[in-house]
């Protein structure tokens, strides 16, 4: 594992571990991307504490990679 990757991981065991601290609700929802490619291990975590992909859910299949692709909505580069 990267350092990256670690840092990310550390990072959904934060959020995972506050979300299970958080008050009672019929769904939760997190959004976002993960800067990670779906074989790394901050995917792993989201899965096993029950979150489900949007993407995999619609297409059957995870993306390659889990962020934006650059491209740009407009020709100002903003």
């Amino acid at each position: 594992m990267t350092a990256d990757e670690a840092q990310r991981d550390e990072q959904a065991r934060l959020l995972v571990d506050w979300l299970g601290d958080a008050p009672a609700a019929d769904g939760v929802v997190v959004v976002g991307d993960f800067n990670a490619e779906p074989d790394e291990p901050t995917y792993a975590r989201m899965r096993a504490a029950g979150f489900r992909s949007a993407f995999s859910e619609a297409n059957q299949t995870e993306p390659e990679v889990t962020w934006p692709s650059g491209l740009l909505a407009s020709g100002d580069g903003h």
